[in-house]
């Protein structure tokens, strides 16, 4: 498979890499994603879950 090189001079983007990227992402650029799907969801639903317990038990 090939693939190609695409100059994004000038296009708003940011590296998403976690549920805290998004949510930073999304209020960056100011128009939150609005379809994602349910394997994006489970992911962004576990960290967020991952995130609760270690603050309820802190090491």
């Amino acid at each position: 498979m090939g693939f190609h090189a695409l100059d994004i001079t000038g296009l708003n983007w940011t590296e998403i890499d976690t549920a805290q990227d998004f949510a930073a992402a999304n209020a960056m650029f100011g128009s939150p994603v609005a379809t994602i799907s349910r394997g994006q969801q489970k992911v962004m639903d576990d960290a967020d879950a991952e995130a609760l317990e270690k603050a309820s038990h802190p090491s």
